[in-house]
């Protein structure tokens, strides 16, 4: 026998705040009796709005399909760390969260067995987006599904350095994103934090009505971006060509002839800005139409970029995450919210994979990313980089 790690998810929309969902079947997968170790509710888009565990009460049946509470409780009653907090959209701000509340003693559900939920939101509570989480294990018969195992002899030195991103201005669904494992040794992962980096990068449009148009966007996001500037000047006669860059100013001269007529074309100018190692460390110029329309100027008027907001930590909380191992079997049946699979808390407290999961050498495991959507946050915030990192052993065999 042997156990697998494994997460399920029931989603619990509520769009008046007066909802109610009683008899709801969590259905269980048919391959392997499934443990039940803990529970967790979250609330989408808690950063943007009041809503925290508070919200919704609930009770659940355990193998028998006999409730195990005779009353409904209140969410946040089930979290042993109902009180802290974590930073979702805003700094400083956010819903209390919460880590897995345990099942003692563990309850285990036949395969193809149900879990029912009675939901309802609590009074004047509002509108809510929720996701109720268990977590436990799959036991399988030794050989009814792949298991690596560990060498009889072996020896492990602690590892940190496996990680993998999603850039969640990319398209989403994000998926089969490996993180390969070196060949020297297998890895086993026992702990995960996540940690995301977001913010705008300031810019400005430069365009006129007989002109191309160029977007200025400055290259490192944040309020930084919103102190540089660009001036273009097309006065002059028989100019030539120039850019200067002193500090955070650009300023630019464009081409005239000998009856100051400009003659600089909006992709020679990009490429100019672009080339000009000064200026492409500031800002970057692309081309939005008319490459061969006259270039635009900010007719000799220092315009300063603008748009800037700095990084938001935690901004991802609500980005799902579904893993598998090599052979394309996952360990939930629907995406999981990083933060309770990473753990929480700018990604300082680590999420606790029971049992650890061995990946061999040379093999990797697969992740697939999506927005977790909620009236409150439709979209994932972007640009964002999400980073997950996974913490355990190398095990080298002796």
């Amino acid at each position: 026998m042997f156990e697998r790690t494994q997460w399920y998810q029931l989603a619990y929309n509520d769009t008046t705040g007066a909802g109610t969902a009683f008899g709801v079947e969590l259905k269980l997968d048919s391959d392997a009796p499934f443990r039940m170790t803990g529970i967790a509710v979250w609330i989408l888009g808690a950063g943007s709005t009041a809503q925290t565990q508070s919200a919704i009460e609930l009770r659940y049946t355990g193998p028998d399909r006999e409730f195990l509470q005779r009353h409904m409780i209140q969410a946040s009653a089930l979290t042993p760390a109902f009180l802290l907090n974590r930073n979702s959209l805003t700094p400083g701000t956010g819903a209390n969260c919460m880590l897995f509340s345990p099942i003692n003693p563990n309850r285990i559900y036949p395969p193809s067995g149900t879990i029912v939920f009675d939901i309802q939101t609590q009074p004047n509570a509002g509108p809510v987006d929720a996701l109720i989480v268990v977590f436990g294990t799959k036991i399988f018969r030794d050989g009814a599904c792949w298991s690596p195992s560990y060498p009889a002899r072996y020896t492990a030195t602690p590892f940190f350095g496996y990680g993998i991103q999603c850039n969640a201005a990319n398209s989403l669904p994000l998926l089969n994103q490996p993180m390969p494992i070196d060949p020297d040794a297998d890895f086993v992962w026992q702990a995960g934090t996540h940690s995301d980096f977001g913010g705008v990068s300031a810019s400005t449009l430069l365009a006129g009505e007989e002109q191309g148009e160029i977007e200025i966007t400055a290259v490192t996001p944040g309020t930084g971006g919103n102190a540089i500037t660009i001036q273009v000047t097309s006065t002059g006669i028989s100019q030539a060509l120039s850019i200067t860059v002193i500090g955070n100013a650009i300023t630019i001269q464009l081409a005239t002839d000998g009856g100051g007529a400009e003659l600089t074309l909006t992709q020679t100018l990009a490429d100019l800005i672009n080339g000009t190692p000064a200026a492409a460390a500031l800002v970057t110029a692309t081309l939005l139409g008319g490459p061969g329309q006259l270039a635009p100027s900010t007719g000799g008027v220092i315009r300063n970029l603008i748009g800037g907001t700095n990084s938001l930590s935690n901004q991802l909380v609500d980005m799902g995450v579904k893993i598998k191992d090599y052979v394309g079997k996952y360990y939930m049946n629907d995406y999981i919210p990083v933060a309770l699979v990473y753990g929480f808390i700018n990604g300082q407290v680590p999420g606790l994979p029971y049992p650890e999961i061995y990946i061999p050498r040379n093999q990797a495991l697969y992740f697939d990313f999506n927005w977790i959507a909620s009236a409150a946050v439709p979209t994932p915030p972007t640009p964002n980089i999400l980073t997950l990192t996974h913490k355990g052993m190398k095990v080298f065999s002796s």
